[in-house]
């Protein structure tokens, strides 16, 4: 497979903000599977760089909101390690050049990600490069304008409680996006040529 959905857990709303946790999971966008994952959680005083990566307060009053599940991220977990950023990052592209050969399409939180990688893990590349990035945002402006697309199921702004649900929540929209396309070629009417009689040529 080679399209992934990476979603990050921040604190804050902008590409500087700090990275807590990245998930992501490989997917096929036309025939629906879904493939192998990956998470991990970030070391705080690897991200806690003034200047560098900027805390929103207003995020860590929208943390302390949340569900127990939620706030777990700031726990640690026995068969979760923590890893610097850069680690993590580093992590993030082996992971996803293992699952193959063909350039990958990455989906998701890629701003936030792309500022770490050049601030946080210098020296390293993204794995998708720039030829790489899709859009999902844009992908469902598309579908609701040329083929009159409704709502996406929880396609509304909102933060699931497990970060790997969002993943997989997100490459599932996808999915269901390349369906609704897929179905819509599908229903449009062939265009046939005109048949030339012998009239038709004198």
């Amino acid at each position: 497979m080679k399209d992934f959905s990476i979603r990050c857990a921040t604190f804050g709303a902008g590409p500087t903000a700090p990275i807590l946790a990245i998930a992501a999971i490989a997917f096929d966008p036309v025939s629906g599977k879904l493939g192998n994952k990956f998470y991990c959680t970030i070391e705080l005083q690897s991200v806690l760089k003034p200047g560098v990566f900027l805390i929103d307060p207003e995020s860590v009053s929208t943390w302390m909101g949340r569900t127990t599940e939620a706030r777990s991220i700031f726990h640690l977990k026995p068969n979760v390690p923590r890893h610097t950023i850069a680690t993590a990052l580093d992590e993030l592209n082996k992971w996803i050049w293992s699952q193959g050969s063909e350039p990958p399409h990455a989906w998701g939180d890629l701003a936030v990600l792309e500022y770490a990688y050049r601030a946080g893990a210098i020296g390293l590349q993204p794995a998708w490069h720039n030829t790489g990035r899709r859009e999902k945002d844009s992908l469902i402006d598309a579908c609701r304008v040329l083929f009159g697309m409704g709502e996406l199921p929880d396609s509304k702004p909102g933060v699931l409680d497990d970060l790997r649900d969002a993943a997989e929540l997100q490459a599932t929209q996808v999915q269901m996006m390349y369906a609704f396309m897929a179905k819509a070629k599908a229903a449009k009417p062939a265009k046939h040529k005109p048949v030339v009689t012998e009239d038709d040529e004198i």
